[in-house]
């Protein structure tokens, strides 16, 4: 189990083995933070998390995370012995029918003093979760468990008894709906019905700041009309037109009024997300829409602005007025619904960052883009069944894009203390990149949790789909009339340009 692979490379992960006093390490910050990623649902405002409503998922993580339970111990905890926990009754029903708040942080237990015994009896409790639901964020809290108990072991490897019970547990977790629902032919990028176009302009504002008309993604400030659907609409109409894929250039359903209302369409699809630090995101956002808006602007003729005299080397101001999204938080808003998509620049919280870690905890694919290929690789195929990684796609390549157009525009970026300014306003989404713990290999914790289970799966010989090729090239690919290549995998593809 390759626990040393993923956590160890970074020393001070393990510069404070067992329960020393001396303070967390990074990453043990970050498994507490995960840990506790399903307050905002259980003890919050959040309204939908589908995942943790389903019979038998709280009780779970009350009993077998070793949770404290109302008891005669005057400790206040239950005493479990050698770490095999009881089975308890699912708590009862809490606000607005939610499970009742747990009845103390996850992150406030302690590891399990015998894992063997504890992934045994967490083996047999998943077999009994119903098998058509994806389960990510109890996949990756019992992972974090594991991790958790490594630490406290001091970064020594685990005995083999407790591999073997431990492997056990991620082969059953693999099989119980955990992994692969996979892809197949049909192809959708976006759907139009579904609202979802690219919002990452202020028209008003570039009009007012640049004197000249709108042009392309400049919907920000605009919500999706009122007849849009929601989750389940969307499934409706994937399976109507017989579509198996959409892309959502936008944010989240569900959160018109506020992030609380947003939703995760979990029970219709299989959903992913990439990635990517969000200071190197900020600067590749720039740079993308200073690219294209130079033409963009001069085929306006008349009615554009001066490109030169506008956005090329524009100020930090100028970026959070004419583009708040990408200027601020993206991911956070992306994740949060249209209310915090369109709220003014500074107004997210730590609230939001709370709200918006359990949103990515229910993704079932979170794919860190700065990661190894081999392991993103392993994440791909088991978490949607394609036997390739997104590294073998060339798709929206700047540096391509540059030499089709001729023209770079890293010279009209904003000048450095401008991008410094930026920088600074991305602070929620750099906590959850964080979420993401700070190994070299791998910057995104839920990543590495994926690939543990992921990687003892493939050890074992599992594979996501009987069939699936496990020596797919990319030059296995047939092109499409514009000379683009389409890989082909499996049953699912990835486009590529």
């Amino acid at each position: 189990m390759r626990l040393a692979y993923l956590f160890a490379a970074d020393p001070s992960n393990c510069s404070n083995p067992g329960q020393s006093t001396s303070g967390p390490t990074a990453l043990r910050s970050r498994v507490a933070s995960l840990l506790d990623g399903a307050e905002p649902y259980l003890n919050g405002p959040m309204v939908h998390a589908h995942e943790l409503s389903q019979p038998g998922v709280v009780a779970l993580l009350q009993d077998l995370l070793l949770l404290p339970a109302p008891s005669k111990d005057t400790s206040g905890r239950r005493r479990l012995a050698g770490g095999s926990p009881e089975k308890a009754s699912e708590p009862s029903a809490g606000r607005g029918g939610k499970p009742a708040p747990l009845p103390a942080p996850l992150s406030s237990t302690g590891s399990p003093p015998s894992l063997a015994r504890w992934a045994a009896a967490v083996k047999v409790r998943l077999s009994s979760l119903p098998a058509d639901f994806s389960y990510p964020v109890l996949r990756r809290m019992l992972a974090a468990v594991v991790v958790r108990a490594w630490l406290d072991g001091g970064c020594r490897g685990l005995s083999s008894e407790d591999e073997a019970a431990v492997r056990e547990l991620f082969l059953q977790a693999e099989l119980n709906g955990c992994t692969t629902q996979r892809f197949d032919r049909y192809f959708v990028c976006a759907v139009q019905a579904f609202g979802d176009k690219v919002r990452w302009i202020d028209g008003a504002a570039h009009k007012l700041l640049t004197g000249g008309q709108p042009t392309r993604w400049s919907l920000h400030g605009v919500k999706r009309n009122a007849t849009a659907p929601g989750c389940e609409g969307r499934g409706q109409l994937m399976r109507q037109r017989h579509w198996s894929y959409y892309s959502n250039e936008y944010t989240l359903t569900g959160g018109g009024a506020s992030f609380a209302g947003v939703e995760v369409c979990s029970r219709q699809f299989v959903t992913a997300i990439l990635f990517r630090n969000p200071l190197k995101r900020l600067a590749s956002h720039l740079r993308f829409i200073l690219l294209h808006y130079r033409r963009f602007m001069e085929a306006q003729g008349a009615q554009g602005a001066d490109y030169f005299k506008t956005y090329a080397n524009a100020s930090a101001d100028f970026w959070q007025a004419v583009a708040p999204a990408i200027a601020d938080n993206y991911y956070a808003r992306t994740l949060l619904g249209e209310a915090t998509w369109h709220e003014r620049v500074g107004g997210l919280n730590a609230t939001h960052a709370d709200a918006a870690r359990l949103v990515l905890l229910q993704y079932d694919m979170v794919v860190p883009l700065e990661a190894d290929v081999g392991i993103t690789s392993r994440l791909v195929a088991y978490g949607a069944g394609w036997p390739a990684s997104y590294t073998d796609v060339h798709d929206k390549n700047i540096t391509a894009l540059q030499g089709y157009f001729n023209f770079d525009p890293t010279p009209f970026m904003p000048p450095s203390a401008d991008m410094d300014r930026l920088y600074k306003r991305q602070d929620i989404d750099v906590r959850l990149y964080e979420l993401a713990g700070t190994a070299w290999i791998m910057r995104v914790l839920i990543g590495q949790l994926d690939f543990l289970v992921y990687d003892t799966a493939a050890s074992a010989g599992v594979l996501p789909w009987k069939g699936m090729p496990t020596d797919w090239k990319p030059s296995d690919e047939e092109a499409d009339g514009d000379g683009n290549g389409r890989r082909v995998l499996g049953k699912g593809i990835w486009s590529g340009r």
